[in-house]
């Protein structure tokens, strides 16, 4: 019998693969991309199939390991070009993380066993030298691709390594994702650093280059500080040497990071509190944005309280809770883009820009205080525990990397990363791309949950979890934001164009085992990027 959740997931992924858009100018280049795409991920459905014990997961889905690299891919196929990185390259590092991504998958132990490498590397460096002949691009840009390729399996094996395997936790497709997010934003910062050596004009870009570098570079200094620990000492043997060769590999592939970005690095860090502060400094607007969040942030803990005494059902009160955690996402960062739509002017412009720094400094701080809390740093660890218990669900163990919160952030402010950090002028702005992060998981996942748990009754066919009532929840409320947010633009939209990434997106959430926080903003994104 066909399972439901891999016949939809089937049906998504070459729904994204199929819609590649082709350019006249290397159609041959691109229907040969696709149809590698399409290959590989046939032999790897067949091969997936077969009777091998994984420690993590059960299934592989396609849309939840490889959402990224498809987003990746549609972006540089519709002619967006990332800053100081060629189109190649961005398609040569999806390909190599998509394959990377379904090789290690087949087990934390078939990748290190004494086949896969050597298959492994040798597909790497052909698709490298089949890259240096079609465009003949810097040799340091190369390597820095490299090195992002092998923190992208250093860190897969680090998250695989902190998962205890029990119940229902955090999968392989969440900790895949920020694998592949994480790898490719260092690509790019280092990439600009090396673009921007002599150029002396700092931008609002340069500080997210400079978190980038910082964040990326103090994990592995955190797993040798853990290594120093009391903490360390009392766990298992086992764990204690994964802990320490991944720590070791960590380290050398930070240190060839370093020697690529150091001087940059600490040529622009000390700037990014500077630019930050003048931005504060003289613009009234972000100043009221603050407030505006102060008070938002505020009213928060009394939602929670009022939720509380409405509701004497503990379930429901817990998705209450989460729900009403996606609804305050948007109230943070719809008003601005809203804003901005409405009167692109350079003080709304640089509000905007204040949001995107605030929204990624926010995220590297919640993806390092997880690394910390997940590694026992005693009261700190206990604290954070205490606040992430109201918004934990059944995927949740509060014992291993705990990322649905980080997964939410990320979800909403990735369609707002790539509008503004992509959009090269001011009528360029889509307020439909940029918005269809909160679309779904803000709007959408949240009114699917609240009616689902309210009127839902009758199951869907494969999925006794999900209810009609709550995809039929979803799609409307999605359709409908994206319908009220087309009158704020000047452009005009295909309501058939919304109708499918409303009903897609719904289908995904309706089946998805996954915390589909980060897998539907991309998966959306990426269809919404290839119909024109």
């Amino acid at each position: 019998m066909v399972n439901t959740f891999h016949l939809i997931d089937i049906i998504l992924f070459s729904s994204l693969v199929l819609t590649l858009n082709f350019n006249e100018a290397k159609i041959y280049y691109n229907i040969i991309l696709s149809l590698f795409t399409l290959l590989i991920t046939g032999i790897m459905s067949l091969f997936l199939e077969s009777n091998v014990n994984i420690k993590n997961d059960t299934h592989f889905y396609f849309i939840h390991n490889l959402s990224f690299p498809l987003l990746l891919l549609s972006i540089a196929n519709c002619e967006k070009s990332f800053e100081s990185i060629s189109n190649h390259s961005v398609n040569l590092f999806s390909i190599c993380i998509s394959i990377s991504s379904m090789v290690i998958y087949k087990a934390n132990s078939i990748f290190f066993s004494k086949k896969w490498p050597l298959f492994f590397k040798i597909t790497i460096f052909a698709l490298f030298f089949l890259f240096i002949v079609l465009d003949k691009y810097q040799y340091q840009i190369i390597r820095i691709e490299f090195c992002a390729i092998i923190y992208h399996l250093a860190l897969l094996q680090f998250s695989l390594s902190s998962v205890s395997g029990g119940g229902q936790c955090t999968q392989f497709g969440e900790l895949n994702i920020f694998s592949q997010l994480i790898s490719f934003l260092l690509l790019i910062s280092l990439s600009n650093f090396k673009a921007n050596i002599l150029n002396s004009i700092f931008e609002w870009k340069e500080c997210i280059n400079s978190i980038t570098a910082i964040a990326i570079l103090l994990i592995p200094v955190n797993i040798i500080i853990f290594e120093m620990t009391l903490n360390y000492r009392k766990i298992p043997l086992e764990d204690k040497s994964k802990i320490k060769s991944l720590s070791k590999y960590l380290t050398i592939v930070a240190l060839s990071i370093l020697y690529l970005s150091l001087y940059n690095t600490a040529k622009y860090i000390h700037k990014v509190f500077n630019f930050i502060l003048k931005m504060i400094i003289e613009s009234s607007q972000i100043r009221t944005l603050i407030i505006y969040w102060v008070l938002v942030i505020f009213c928060l803990p009394i939602m929670f309280k009022l939720i509380v005494n409405l509701s004497s059902d503990s379930k429901k009160k817990k998705i209450f809770t989460r729900k009403i955690f996606h609804l305050f996402l948007i109230a943070l960062f719809f008003p601005q883009i809203l804003s901005f739509n409405i009167m692109p002017t350079k003080e709304s412009q640089g509000t905007i820009e204040f949001t995107v720094i605030s929204i990624y400094l926010a995220s590297c701080i919640f993806i390092y205080l997880e690394v910390m809390r997940k590694y026992r740093y005693r009261e700190l660890t206990k604290l954070i525990n205490k606040l992430l218990l109201p918004f934990l669900d059944n995927k949740d163990n509060i014992n291993d990397l705990i990322i649905t919160h980080i997964c939410l952030l990320v979800g909403i402010s990735i369609p707002i990363f790539k509008e503004f950090l992509l959009r090269k002028d001011i009528q360029d702005f889509d307020i439909v791309s940029a918005t269809l992060g909160i679309a779904t998981v803000g709007v959408g996942d949240a009114f699917s949950a609240i009616f689902g748990i309210l009127f839902g009754k009758m199951s869907l066919p494969g999925n006794k979890d999900k209810t009609l009532i709550g995809m039929i929840a979803f799609f409307i409320s999605t359709y409908s934001y994206l319908q009220l947010t087309c009158f704020f633009s000047s452009s005009k939209y295909s309501l058939s164009k919304l109708y499918i990434i409303s009903f897609f997106s719904s289908l995904l959430e309706a089946y998805s085992h996954y915390i589909d926080n980060a897998t539907i903003p991309m998966f959306s994104l990426t269809l919404y990027t290839n119909i024109r």
